[in-house]
């Protein structure tokens, strides 16, 4: 238990730090970075804190591919 809260605080400081990094011109790509990093990582421990088998974890991969290619 104590693990899976600090996997879901990695993603946490990586939103305060793209907040604090979308304040200026000049670090607003690093923010917008940490941003979709945070995302990723809160998505992937929120997955795995769950315990979905791996046909499921297959699944959600694809699906979430082919969302990320059509969005391109």
């Amino acid at each position: 238990v104590l693990v899976s809260v600090f996997v879901l605080i990695i993603p946490l400081l990586m939103f305060v730090a793209s907040i604090s990094g979308l304040a200026s011109q000049q670090t607003a790509r690093r923010g917008n970075i940490l941003g979709i990093l945070g995302v990723a990582a809160g998505i992937i421990a929120s997955l795995a804190a769950v315990g979905f088998s791996p046909e499921v974890l297959t699944q959600f991969g694809a699906v979430a591919g082919l969302g990320s290619v059509a969005g391109m």
